[in-house]
């Protein structure tokens, strides 16, 4: 039903307040979320607006619906900028998959700005956020990173960081050709 619901909206900013509304309130019913979290991505800078406001005290709201903004501002058409100040926050996020989406996110983002934030989670203690902000540090084109890249490649105590951190290192390589 509402999935149907979300199928019908029109574009506007009566759409957007029931995207809103939807996506902070489906966080139980995964189709659901996933639905909106596509639909306000595609809205793009009406949903951005709408959901900038969340943030401030999203500590305090479901982990699900955090790591969800984190995805959202990865992709939305909010600006770069915006996105790296947004992302930012949730690297902090007391919850270690908020942090990695985050981290995926800015990679995703591809600012080279954002390479400092993804350096400092690449000494997070959860390998999910260092193999994410591995991955991020190659696309973002963080050559400052390199030397702490081979170190994560050759001695982190797991392979999904080692084999990301090895990744990075090649896409970085390939970005100088």
């Amino acid at each position: 039903m509402a999935l149907d619901a979300l199928a019908v909206l029109r574009p506007g900013p009566g759409a957007v307040r029931t995207l809103v509304a939807v996506f902070t309130g489906s966080v139980d019913d995964r189709r659901v979320h996933e639905a909106a979290s596509r639909a306000l991505v595609a809205a793009g800078p009406a949903a951005v607006a709408a959901l900038v406001p969340w943030v401030p005290w999203m500590r305090e709201a479901d982990r699900r619906l955090r790591q969800s903004l984190a995805w959202f501002f990865g992709r939305a058409d909010c600006g770069t900028d915006r996105a790296v100040r947004v992302l930012a926050e949730f690297l902090s996020d007391p919850c270690s998959r908020t942090r990695a989406e985050a981290a995926a996110s800015l990679g995703l983002r591809g600012d080279p700005s954002a390479g400092p934030l993804l350096q400092r989670a690449l000494a997070h203690p959860d390998e999910r956020v260092r193999a994410r902000a591995a991955t991020a540090l190659g696309r973002v084109g963080a050559y400052d990173a390199v030397e702490r890249l081979r170190r994560s490649a050759a001695h982190d105590a797991f392979p999904t960081v080692r084999n990301a951190a090895a990744a990075a290192l090649r896409a970085l390589a390939a970005r100088e050709r």
